[in-house]
């Protein structure tokens, strides 16, 4: 099933040239379950743009889905070592910034207050929170909350975590995500063409 999903992605792509996303070629064969809880991690802070990537590539497929916002949590000052997301980037991976909405809490506990209040709501997609440091309150407790909220309102948390971050998690799956070369752009040979990462499940 999976070899005959590839190649009708390859068919449609025409090679792995440039061109708009489609449903299959968000995230290939990974599926993410709605309203469920789901941890991307990464093993060093160089490989969270991949990180990040993946998430706008999960938030592009259920915004496509649902065409419920998207709400993305993250300290202030993550915008000076890893950038903030783009307007113009987000609608490559078929984001629409009009529904993103980047909300910037000063603490842990101002995140995590944030993160179940927004899962609480119906009208949301997908919720993403960084916390790419260890932090005791981010335990089995806070994240069994956020899954039984999840389940209740059918919004989909995601936590962006890093690997020496050793607290239990109630999450429905976990992600190793690290950077790859880009596939090839038809086009121009010397371009990158679509995103692409190494996932670990």
């Amino acid at each position: 099933e999976l070899r005959r999903r590839i190649e009708g992605i390859k068919k449609n792509d025409g090679g792995g040239g440039a061109r708009r996303f489609s449903e299959d070629s968000f995230l290939g064969p990974l599926q993410i379950v709605r309203g469920a809880l789901h941890e991307i991690r990464v093993e060093e802070w160089r490989d969270a743009p991949a990180a990040y990537g993946l998430a706008h590539a999960i938030a592009g497929l259920i915004n496509a889905q649902t065409g419920k916002p998207a709400f993305w949590i993250r300290e202030g000052r993550a915008d000076c070592a890893l950038g903030r997301p783009y307007g113009c980037g987000l609608t490559d991976f078929g984001i629409d910034p009009s529904k993103f909405v980047i909300i910037q809490p000063r603490n842990i506990e101002e995140a995590l207050w944030a993160m179940e209040e927004v899962v609480n709501v119906a009208g949301i997609g997908v919720v993403f929170a960084e916390f790419m440091k260890s932090h005791r309150r981010l335990d089995l407790t806070a994240t069994r909350r956020l899954q039984l909220a999840a389940e209740s309102s059918g919004v989909t948390p995601v936590l962006l975590r890093s690997v020496t971050d050793r607290e239990a998690s109630a999450a429905r799956t976990r992600w190793l995500v690290s950077p790859a070369p880009s596939a090839p752009n038809i086009y121009d040979l010397k371009a990158s063409g679509n995103s692409r990462w190494r996932v670990q499940l």
